[in-house]
């Protein structure tokens, strides 16, 4: 993890336990040894002090130990950390040879600021600020000591502080360790020394120490799971594998590791035969793993453009399709002549291929033509049947047609089933009979003689019948939404109970339902004690589901249950041995009814360490696009909470899964009703909370969510400091700019265009209000973000600047949408954020004018 290192010497003053400004000694010490150092093999000198100190012996996972952890150490031994009270720690006297003793202590701090670390010792020494290196001392001054003064710049929280030592039969004397931390001087903030690693995460970089699972999967009998693991190393690099476990029990069945992160797992629906796919130099290989066999086979290899395939049942083909992009790398310009070509995720070069897995011939299942192959599903039971879905794209709202197919695949014949023009995408289809499919779509189709708009990103379940050729929507008139998210299956069909099985949003919650297919018995689907439950798979013999489930304060976990009522059975929480170390704030329900009369949902986050006796300063944070905010672990939230800030969550009107209505108001709305509630929901919790510092209040949001919060602050000055992330200023330049511009708008502003409709693309457009902006702003975008260019955000920055605004444009080369392409920059463009509350929520200035002197 990345930290600041400089090189400043402070004037000392001491206060005792706690440190205004001045210096403070460690008086109670983890520690342990001493350790001795084996010979190593081959080797014909004793190896230095230096060269022992350089050598690291514990993995930086290890770097945060508490009392009783323990060590392994030369063979089968091991060595436990344990604490000494004292501010001169002495180590045992050790035998002949050379040996390592290792002190930690804790260093807390209740705001951003810059220290100095001293250490003494009668050995060698070498310190490790959180991991890192920080100073290094192998040679004595003249009375035998060794001393390190490393400066270091501490966020607020607690930081890990290991110091390392070396005994060696040229040492003698007493071997001992102090430590202190000095701080500036006129400093207010204090500093403290403890032995407890328990900390809030107030680091961005801390959320790299939590592992991560997604995309469970379970055979065909429900009696394995297979899940994607993943954890980021010390340089952030992300590396993923598959874990499998029993359903019924969590007992371990196996690891796949390979040289390159694994993906897609998928199980087959007969038999425990689990395919995943890896990837290397932009080629994708396929794998089929046999569970039980313990066989590895590679069904694909090296196939460029890969999207995705499917096995037949009876495992003698797969499908696979392919984006073969015609691309001229000589071209000294692209050339667009339908509105098509500048939409990124419309491709008319994808084919389907199927390959025997007998004699490994390949032929072209469709071929390439003006549409844009969409989805595709092989039937479980007749492997020749092959429905699809095609996109073509059009001029006029809502510029999709997708038609629906059902193809033998042996013979090629195929028939077109239904056309639907809608702006959504058919997702999660589900065979549910070789004459029915079930599938999640937009809510209602559109027409360019509309008058009546609505938003139909509120996804609805549809069963499509054969022989019928038209689709029946199952949940139009629900006050939930069917859930889709990065292409996992959130819709099955259950053999047991004739159901179909799919995941909701409600509101701020996720949960399991199910409904015939005639659209009737609309319950249920499980009984769980979560309120967010995330990637189901349900077993093709339809007797076992598996989900994730996390909380506001639990980081996702894997779960089990009997279909037919059974209790859910937790059988993977790999993030349960950081729990202990790692302190989380609370979360409670704040509603409120707005001035039309609708539920607005919301939650208050409060820090680990609240008191209703002091005024804290609070963050307020709203939807993107048109997905709600939720209940599932989030660590921005607690990130803010770690530094001191209340947070409050809200779904304004417009957002999916609060029904068909609540949804529409997003349509033509472009600030007007959202904003509103985001003031009055605002206004209403300072009134009711008041702990709640009214004049410490801050906003920020991203995409969608970064416009509302620049209409926000051109509207009202209830926020002291607000943060745009990546969002729209001006909605004529975004319609036609931005990749998706006018496709989004077809959502947001459904039959309203910036030549007839100036009320909407100019009047409600932030940039055309920017005199009214008097708020402090700061705009984080990436310059390669197709989806809203950063034009939005060069358009802001020079307007205000302009109006002799307080604002700050921050541009991160070379990412995209989210700035999540590099995790480095996406910690840099939280800890800015931070930064910038701090210094207008929070009087606390020392951040954000350290990276500006740093910028000079």
């Amino acid at each position: 993890m990345t930290k600041h290192f400089s090189l400043l010497f402070w004037a000392v003053l001491f206060f005792g336990g706690s440190l205004i400004a001045g210096e403070v000694a460690v008086q109670k010490w983890l520690y342990i040894g001493p350790l001795p150092i084996q010979k190593v093999a081959f080797s014909d000198s004793v190896p230095t002090a230096e060269q022992i100190l350089t050598q690291r012996y514990l993995t930086k996972e290890r770097y945060w130990p508490m009392e009783r952890d323990y060590v392994s150490w030369m063979r089968d031994e091991r060595a436990n950390w344990l604490i000494k009270q004292d501010s001169i720690l002495a180590f045992a006297d050790p035998s002949r040879g050379e040996f390592i003793g290792y002190a930690a202590a804790y260093l807390t701090t209740d705001r951003w600021q810059e220290l100095t670390i001293k250490a003494r010792s009668t050995r060698p020494i070498l310190l490790y600020i959180e991991g890192e290196e920080a100073g290094k001392c192998a040679k004595a001054n003249e009375q035998g000591v060794y001393e390190i003064s490393a400066d270091y710049t501490a966020h607020t929280g607690k930081h890990t502080l290991i110091f390392k030592t070396v005994d060696a039969d040229t040492l003698s004397g007493e071997w001992t360790l102090s430590a202190r931390a000095a701080v500036e001087e006129g400093c207010e903030g204090t500093v403290a020394w403890d032995v407890a690693p328990a900390r809030a995460p107030a680091y961005y970089g801390d959320y790299a120490m939590f592992e991560q699972l997604t995309r469970p999967t379970i055979s065909s009998d429900g009696k394995y799971v297979a899940v994607l693991r993943s954890k980021r190393d010390d340089e952030y690099k992300k590396h993923t594998w598959i874990e499998i476990v029993e359903a019924a029990t969590g007992r371990h069945v196996e690891t796949l590791r390979m040289e390159t992160s694994l993906s897609n797992p998928q199980f087959l629906e007969v038999g425990p035969m689990l395919t995943f796919t890896t990837a290397k130099d932009g080629k994708t290989t396929m794998w089929m793993y046999a569970i039980e066999a313990h066989e590895l086979t590679k069904l694909l290899e090296d196939i460029e453009g890969f999207q995705r395939a499917q096995v037949t049942s009876n495992r003698k083909f797969v499908y696979y399709e392919v984006e073969e992009e015609d691309s001229n790398d000589d071209a000294t310009y692209t050339l667009y002549q339908r509105i098509s070509d500048k939409v990124t995720d419309y491709n008319e070069h994808k084919r389907l291929y199927v390959k025997s897995l007998a004699d490994g011939s390949v032929r072209p299942v469709t071929e390439p033509g003006s549409y844009d192959l969409f989805n595709w599903k092989l039937s479980p039971r007749r492997n020749e049947q092959l429905f699809m879905v095609r996109s073509l794209q059009k001029s006029v709202r809502p510029y999709s047609d997708y038609e629906f197919w059902v193809f033998d695949a042996a013979s090629g014949n195929g028939r077109l089933l239904e056309t639907r023009p809608n702006i959504e995408y058919p997702v999660c289809l589900t065979w549910i009979s070789d004459n029915e499919i079930a599938y999640a779509f937009g809510s209602h189709d559109a027409d360019p003689t509309d008058t009546v708009f609505h938003n139909a990103s509120n996804l609805n379940l549809y069963v499509l019948n054969f022989e019928e050729g038209k689709s029946r929507n199952l949940t139009a008139h629900e006050n939930f939404a069917v859930a889709d998210e990065d292409g996992h299956q959130r819709i099955y069909w259950n053999p047991k109970d004739k159901m179909i099985w799919f995941q909701a949003v409600v509101g701020g919650h996720r949960q399991m339902m199910k409904i015939a297919p005639s659209g009737e018995r609309l319950r249920p689907a499980i009984k769980t004690r979560h309120d967010y439950i995330d990637y189901p798979s349900l077993s093709a013999d339809g007797t076992t589901i598996t989900y994730l489930a996390s909380s506001s304060t639990h980081w996702e976990m894997l779960y089990s249950q009997n279909t037919k009522g059974g209790t859910e059975q937790r059988i993977l929480d790999i993030n349960q041995d950081l729990y202990g170390k790692v302190v989380f704030g609370n979360v409670q329900e704040w509603d409120f009814v707005n001035e039309d009369g609708l539920l607005i949902d919301g939650w208050l986050h409060t820090p680990a360490n609240f008191s209703m006796d002091k005024q804290w300063p609070l963050i307020v944070y709203f939807y993107g696009g048109v997905s709600p905010r939720d209940i599932r672990f989030y660590f921005t939230y607690q990130w803010w909470l770690a530094n001191g800030y209340c947070v409050y969550v809200l779904n304004p009107v417009g957002c999916a899964g609060y029904g068909q209505e609540f949804a529409d108001l997003h349509a033509n709305d472009w600030g007007l009703l959202a904003t509103r509630d985001v003031i009055e929901g605002t206004t209403k919790i300072l009134e009711a909370k008041p702990f709640l510092d009214r004049g410490k209040v801050g906003s920020y949001g991203g995409s969608y969510g970064g416009f509302v919060t620049l209409d926000l602050v051109s509207r009202t000055d209830l926020f002291a400091a607000a943060a745009d992330m990546y969002g729209i200023s001006n909605i004529t330049s975004y319609f036609g700019g931005g990749t998706w511009g006018h496709w989004y708008s077809e959502i947001a502003s459904p039959g309203s265009f910036p030549w007839s409709d100036r009320d909407i693309y100019v009047d409600r457009s932030p940039l055309y209000n920017a005199d009214k902006i008097h708020t402090p702003l700061l705009l984080l975008h990436g310059d390669a973000d197709d989806n809203v260019p950063p034009v939005e955000s060069d358009q802001m920055f020079a307007a205000l600047q302009l109006l002799g605004q307080d604002v700050v444009y921050a541009k991160f080369h070379g990412e995209g949408h989210g700035i999540v392409g590099k995790f480095e920059n996406y910690i840099e463009h939280r800890e800015m954020m931070l930064e910038w509350f701090d210094k207008y929520l929070k009087d606390q200035p020392e951040a954000w004018e350290a990276r500006l002197e740093k910028e000079k």
